[in-house]
């Protein structure tokens, strides 16, 4: 049975290492829950942009666009957190275990209030990215393949090692 298309952002995965307030600036665009969080040179959060290195976490609850709010956040660089691969121009695949992918930011649901963002899976490689893939979910239903549920640390993490390479 093929893995269901359902990207929900990155969620955290496994004990919660912790989890910290962060001010979200009023010209920020909307955040969704188990977004990918960066943080801007003025010290306020944003929902991240792919490709980005100054990665603190994921957002623990949503916040509107144009507003400033107090947003709390999955911030340990040790957190690991489950998300999708995108499936768009490439298969996740055991031998990915250990690589570096970037995330593809796209919208959340406005329904739902849940993050769109998911693992680039066709960034999978050994260059330093944004995300390191560990393992698949272990979860009835899901394979490696199509729309795999991925574990993965942050590897540009603000106040992690950032940069490393893959295996």
């Amino acid at each position: 049975m093929p893995n269901t298309d359902n990207p929900n952002g990155f969620r955290p995965w496994g004990a919660v290492l912790s989890i910290k307030k962060f001010e979200k600036d009023s010209s920020a665009a909307r955040v969704f829950r188990w977004d990918v969080i960066e943080i801007e040179a003025d010290g306020g959060v944003i929902a991240a942009a792919a490709g980005q290195t100054a990665l603190v976490g994921t957002a623990a609850a949503g916040s509107a666009a144009s507003t400033a709010d107090d947003l709390m956040v999955y911030d340990d660089p040790d957190q690991k957190f489950e998300a999708q691969d995108d499936a768009d121009g490439a298969t996740s695949a055991q031998t990915n275990a250990g690589n570096m992918a970037d995330h593809l930011a796209t919208t959340g649901s406005t329904t739902t209030g849940i993050s769109a963002h998911e693992i680039d899976i066709s960034s999978a490689g050994t260059s330093a990215a944004g995300f390191l893939l560990l393992d698949l979910v272990n979860r009835p239903g899901n394979a490696w393949g199509v729309n795999a549920d991925i574990v993965v640390n942050i590897n540009e993490h603000l106040r992690g090692q950032i940069g490393r390479a893959g295996i």
